[in-house]
């Protein structure tokens, strides 16, 4: 009983047995008979010693149950300040090496790795990142639990995403591998008595990754079966979005009657990002489930694009689902079309390279040859970025979205041994991943906008054309990557140094918020902290720091929205 981790004994392991142990009559009489008989108690010494005894068992399995840990010691608590502005200016004062005479912040260099820090110190910054998920999940748990999500300046509600909790969905995974069991255990219990039947135009798009993905992924950790038994109620509700005429889903649907359509601020047309990341997801439920009807249908999707792929395999971001006609000239890896290219790459992955899915790997090198060609270039100051690009005009637009920089991690995921272009690969997830990372550093505020404008000749070498920031995840999620497929700590200690940024600007007094313009060094609170934020940015911050064996990336694929799901046929670790 006392060895019994308390997952298992709240599932019903250890505390049955002591109950049923300690009810029965018979061994209560036998035992009070050897106290009186033998060790000549009387009968109220001898109850009473049994009593206490009793009293001290108990006491001693509280106890335990109490300080014990299913999994790891607890680790020393890491105190998270309060947000303040004048704390925060003060600590960027004293960031001399990296700023001029007159103040103004230069390139850090790269290419040099940090002197390696003990894993010591980085277990520690990893308990900082579990320190602050419990802090904004403590905040929407006490203000907002079961709704979408806690608006955490004004600490309201907000149900935009059906009203079921959202955040709670997305976020179960990441409390699972934090080893968060309270939480955890409470929001199972939400999830699993979640009733979908709704009258809900729902996001085909985001339901299946946050959704499906979230409930899959923290299947895949804790092989609950549960869970897939939810996702497959969500993806039944979902799968009439795939009922046009080329099997192209159509952007909503509505979970009760299943009616579907496009919006019109698109013109009717689907999304390409949309269309096209949602594979990994119904794919993987076909893998658990046996049913094939989720893979099939997100498989034609991909087939029918492979049939007439565009010039220099750049796809446009608007698709006529009825003729899979394409809508629009317009090509990015950003806004409208970035998940497309990373879920070309993830479905050869996750099937372990099965014939039927080579396809997406040619498609998929095709594409970034086209991305190479058209749509990378690089300043006067030596900033590579990716635009956008007009397959009309064969022009670039040298304009970037934060949403871009998950292109750093696409790129050196893919640079494996059947990579002709693998080196070449590489070296531009690197360059990219630098660009990606100054766009922090050289703010004031020290987090990234969320579009710049880049400036080939000149100076400045780049202007922030939104200073919006989400508490987006695309930068420490390819930090994330490229310090596991290189080893290199300097990844680590940009990732920390994102972190400190967040902590300080980011932080309310109930959870974390967005920013209205990072490019002032006291930037104003959005009032919005999206699901990703616990599903993707905190669980990307936290595996940067951990141990590399944790969700290694030769047997996981991370979907669009870091929910980590085991590659087919590969055995992975406990």
């Amino acid at each position: 009983i006392l060895s019994s981790s308390p997952i298992s004994m709240r599932r019903g392991g250890g505390y049955d047995s002591v109950y049923e142990t300690f009810r029965s009559r018979k061994r209560w009489k036998n035992l009070r008979l050897y106290l009186f008989n033998e060790v000549k108690l009387s009968t109220f010494a001898a109850s009473f010693a049994i009593l206490l005894l009793f009293g001290i068992v108990f006491g001693f399995i509280v106890h335990m149950t109490a300080s014990s840990s299913a999994h790891l010691p607890e680790p020393e608590p890491v105190e998270i300040h309060p947000f303040s502005p004048s704390k925060f200016s003060t600590q960027k004062a004293e960031k001399k090496e990296s700023s001029t005479s007159n103040g103004q912040k230069q390139p850090i260099r790269t290419g040099v790795d940090s002197s390696k820090r003990p894993q010591t110190i980085w277990n520690k910054r990893q308990e900082a990142v579990r320190q602050a998920f419990l802090h904004a999940y403590r905040g929407y748990e006490a203000l907002a639990f079961g709704s979408d999500e806690l608006r955490p300046v004004s600490n309201e509600t907000n149900n935009s995403w059906g009203g079921f909790g959202i955040t709670i969905f997305d976020a179960l995974d990441t409390m699972y591998l934090m080893q968060l069991e309270e939480p955890y255990f409470a929001s199972l219990s939400h999830v699993l008595k979640t009733n979908f039947d709704k009258d809900h135009d729902a996001s085909f798009f985001e339901f299946s990754i946050r959704y499906i993905g979230g409930l899959l992924g923290a299947y895949e950790l804790s092989r609950d079966y549960r869970l897939i038994d939810k996702a497959e109620e969500m993806a039944q509700r979902l799968l009439p979005a795939f009922d046009s005429p080329t099997g192209i889903p159509y952007s909503v649907v509505n979970l009760r009657t299943g009616a579907v359509r496009n919006p019109k601020w698109n013109r009717g047309t689907s999304i390409l990002s949309e269309l096209g990341s949602v594979q990994l997801e119904f794919k993987y439920l076909s893998m658990v489930t046996g049913k094939s009807i989720y893979a099939e249908k997100a498989h034609q999707v991909m087939q029918v694009l492979g049939k007439t792929p565009p010039k220099h395999g750049l796809y446009p971001v608007y698709i006529d689902p009825k003729d899979a006609s394409f809508q629009s000239d317009l090509v990015s890896v950003g806004g409208l079309g970035d998940s497309f290219y990373e879920y070309l790459l993830k479905q050869y992955l996750l099937h372990g390279s099965q014939d039927n899915d080579a396809f997406l790997w040619e498609m998929y090198l095709q594409s970034m040859e086209g991305l190479q060609q058209k749509m990378v270039a690089t300043t006067a100051k030596g900033f590579t970025f990716i635009g956008e690009y007009s397959l009309s005009s064969d022009r670039r637009l040298d304009e970037m979205d934060h949403l871009a920089c998950y292109v750093p991690g696409m790129l050196a995921l893919g640079a494996t041994a059947n990579n002709p272009k693998a080196e070449q690969h590489l070296k531009l997830a690197k360059e990219v991943m630098n660009t990606c990372y100054q766009l922090y550093h050289l703010q004031d505020s020290g987090i990234a906008p969320e579009r710049t404008q880049f400036h080939s000749a000149g100076d400045p070498d780049w202007s922030v054309v939104s200073g919006r920031y989400l508490l987006r995840p695309e930068t420490v999620e390819s930090l994330f990557v490229l310090y596991r497929t290189t080893g290199s700590e300097e990844y680590r200690e940009w990732g920390w140094n994102i972190f400190e940024s967040i902590l300080h600007h980011c932080q309310t007094g109930s959870a974390f918020s967005g920013l209205k313009d990072v490019t002032t060094s006291t930037p104003v609170w959005d009032n919005s902290m999206q699901s990703f934020f616990f599903a993707e940015t905190l669980k990307y911050l936290y595996l940067l720091f951990g141990e590399k064996t944790v969700l290694p990336l030769n047997e996981y694929v991370f979907t669009t929205e870091a929910h980590a799901l085991g590659i087919r046929g590969v055995r992975r670790h406990q």
